[in-house]
């Protein structure tokens, strides 16, 4: 059986993501964390988990996200097809932000060019 292992867990390479409930899961870490961390979740052509990566540890409220710093861990890796990002929200203000637009529309603008 393959394994990958980063900082913390480790991961099956068979587990499959089904949806936004097994990526919560992944991810539930964030909740109890006091700074704001933008993370990356990398997948295989069949949804399975490669990879996972905090790409930045941020303030309360505010991290700094560029595009190279997302999209280069689904390079230096094999088999990655599909990328999927989230962040938590310490202050317990659970509101979009429009920094929140603004990174998403960035990551969207980029990985149109990554197809």
């Amino acid at each position: 059986m393959n394994y990958i292992a980063e900082s913390k867990p480790i991961y099956e390479l068979t587990k499959k993501v089904r949806g936004a409930k097994d990526i919560a899961y992944e991810l539930k870490e964030l909740e109890k964390l006091t700074k704001e961390h933008f993370v990356a979740v990398y997948l295989d052509a069949n949804n399975r988990l490669v990879h996972k990566e905090t790409i930045t540890i941020g303030t309360l409220n505010q991290s700094l996200v560029h595009p190279r710093e997302v999209f280069l861990p689904a390079f230096k890796r094999d088999g990655v097809a599909s990328v999927i990002v989230a962040h938590n929200h310490p202050s317990g203000n659970l509101s979009v932000s429009s920094e929140d637009i603004q990174v998403t529309r960035r990551l969207v603008k980029v990985e149109r060019y990554w197809e």
